[in-house]
C-alpha cells in the first residue's frame, strides 16, 4: 500500500470477498466506487443512471418497495425512541463495576435490550484502549449481555463484542485468549453472513494489531490493507486515519522508519484537532516518536512544544507519560541531562505506581544509558538494581529478568555499554508483546 489515500481492489480485498466476508454485491459496489473515483465518464453515466425516474408498472414491487419503507420508518422510529434514553442508561453503568453492570442489564433485560445502547458501550470499549485494555473488556461483555437480550438475534452485535473482547486481550498482553476470542468472531461473522463493511474493517484492524504484536508481519500488513481499503470505501476518515497509524507502526518494527514517518503524515493530514483531538494528537506523537528513531530530537522537540495546549487539554494520562518519557529521551539526546533524568525519574516512577514493570525497567535503562554518558558509575549500578526490583517486583518473565540481571552485573563490573543497553531495552520491548521469548546472552 504505497499511497493510501488512492486506493484500489487489491488482492486481500478479493480474498476477504472469496472467504464471504464480502457478499459479491459489495464487492460490485466497491468496484464501481472505485471505477467512478478514477474515471470521469463512468461517473458522469452512474450519476445520470442514479437520476432517471422508472415507470412504474409493476405495481406487486411497489407494493412490496411501500411496506418495505413502512418497516424502515418504524424501525428508525424505534431506533429514534431508544436513542433518547442511551444517556441515561450509560450514565447508570458507569457507576458500576464491570460485573454490577452485567447483573444490572441481566436484572433489566426490558429496560436494557437497546441496539443504540450496544452501540454506546462499543464506543467506550474504543476510548478506554489503549491506556485501559481491563476497561476496555468489560464494556465489551457489558455489550455481549445487552446483544443477548434482544427479541431477535442480531449477529453483528455478537461478533462486534467478541471482536472488542479479543483486542482487549490483545492490548493486556494476552495474545493466545485474544486470538482465540478474534477467530471466533471471524467465524461468527461466516456463520451469520454479516457483512457490515465497517465491521469487517474494524475486525481485519484488530486481526492487524494482533499480529503485528506476534510479530507476524506479512499477515498484518493483510489485514491492514483489507481494513484500509474499505475505510476508504465507506469514506471513514478517522477510521482510516487508525488503520495509517497501526501501518505506521508495522513499518518500524520493520525497520523501515521513512515509511512509518510517511504514513504517520498521512494520519495526522486525516484528523483535525478540533474534531478528532485525542487521535490527532496520539498521531502527532507517534510522528514526534519516529523523528526521534530517524535522529531528528530536534524536529521531534519542535513537535511535541507546538501541540503543548494541546496536550495540556485533551491528553489522558497515558499519552501523558507518554510524552513526558519521550521529553526526556529527547533531552538526552539534545545535550540537556538534567532536564532528561528529572523527565526521566517522573517517568520511571509513574510506572512503578502502576505496576508496570516492563516500562519501568525501561525507563531505568534510559537513566542508565544518561548516566553512562556522563561517567556517573554509582547512579548507573543504582539504576540497573532498580531496573531489577521493579521488574521483579510487578513482572513474571524468566528471560526478561534474566537480561536485566546480565545488565545488573555489567553495570556493578563496570562492563556496560551504549550497545548492551539498547539490546536489553530492545529485547523487553520484545519479550513484553511475546510471553516465549528468549534472550540472545552472546551480543
Amino acid at each position: 500500500m504505497t499511497d493510501t489515500l488512492l486506493w484500489h481492489i487489491d488482492r486481500a480485498l478479493l480474498e476477504a470477498a472469496r472467504r464471504g466476508e464480502l457478499s459479491e454485491g459489495q464487492l460490485v459496489e466497491l468496484l464501481l466506487a472505485h471505477v467512478e473515483e478514477l474515471c470521469p465518464i463512468c461517473r458522469r453515466e452512474r450519476e445520470a443512471e442514479r437520476a432517471v425516474e422508472r415507470p412504474a408498472v409493476d405495481y406487486a414491487g411497489v407494493v412490496r418497495r411501500v411496506r418495505h419503507s413502512r418497516r424502515l420508518r418504524e424501525e428508525l422510529d424505534a431506533l429514534a425512541e431508544e436513542g433518547a434514553r442511551v444517556p441515561e442508561l450509560l450514565e447508570t453503568l458507569r457507576r458500576l463495576s464491570p460485573g454490577q453492570r452485567l447483573l444490572r442489564v441481566k436484572n433489566a433485560p426490558e429496560r436494557y435490550a437497546s441496539r443504540a445502547l450496544c452501540e454506546a458501550l462499543f464506543a467506550e470499549a474504543r476510548s478506554c484502549l489503549p491506556a485501559d485494555p481491563a476497561g476496555s473488556r468489560g464494556w465489551a461483555e457489558t455489550a455481549a449481555a445487552v446483544a443477548a437480550l434482544y427479541p431477535e438475534r442480531y449477529p453483528a452485535h455478537e461478533v462486534r463484542a467478541l471482536a472488542f473482547k479479543g483486542n482487549a486481550e490483545r492490548a493486556a498482553g494476552d495474545f493466545r485468549r485474544g486470538e482465540e476470542l478474534l477467530v471466533r468472531a471471524r467465524h461468527v461473522m461466516a456463520e451469520h453472513q454479516v457483512t457490515d463493511l465497517d465491521l469487517v474493517a474494524e475486525l481485519h484492524s484488530f486481526l492487524a494489531s494482533l499480529h503485528t504484536d506476534l510479530r507476524r508481519f506479512a499477515e498484518a500488513e493483510q489485514h491492514l490493507s483489507v481494513a484500509a481499503r474499505l475505510y476508504q470505501a465507506l469514506e471513514l476518515e478517522e477510521e482510516l486515519a487508525r488503520v495509517v497509524l497501526q501501518l505506521a507502526t508495522l513499518h518500524r518494527h520493520r525497520g523501515n522508519i521513512d515509511a512509518a514517518l510517511a504514513a504517520d503524515r498521512e494520519a495526522v493530514a486525516l484528523l483535525s484537532p478540533e474534531v478528532h483531538p485525542r487521535l490527532y494528537l496520539a498521531a502527532r506523537l507517534n510522528l514526534a516518536f519516529h523523528l526521534h528513531v530517524a535522529g531528528e530530537p530536534e524536529a521531534a522537540r519542535d513537535l511535541l512544544l507546538y501541540d503543548l495546549d494541546l496536550y495540556e487539554e485533551h491528553a489522558d494520562s497515558h499519552t501523558r507519560v507518554r510524552v513526558r518519557w519521550l521529553e526526556g529521551r529527547l533531552a538526552m539526546a539534545t545535550g540537556e541531562p538534567e532536564v532528561a533524568e528529572e523527565a526521566l525519574v517522573e517517568v520511571r516512577d509513574r510506572f512503578a505506581a502502576q505496576e508496570h514493570g516492563f516500562n519501568a525497567a525501561l525507563a531505568c535503562l534510559d537513566l542508565a544509558e544518561l548516566y553512562h554518558r556522563q561517567g556517573r558509575l554509582d547512579a548507573l549500578r543504582e539504576a540497573a538494581g532498580q531496573a531489577v526490583a521493579l521488574f521483579r517486583a510487578h513482572e513474571i518473565h524468566r528471560e526478561a529478568l534474566a537480561a536485566l540481571l546480565l545488565f545488573q552485573e555489567a553495570a556493578a563490573t563496570h562492563r556496560v555499554t551504549v550497545e548492551t543497553l539498547h539490546h536489553v531495552a530492545r529485547f523487553l520491548g520484545q519479550a513484553a508483546r511475546d510471553p516465549a521469548a528468549r534472550f540472545d546472552r552472546a551480543r
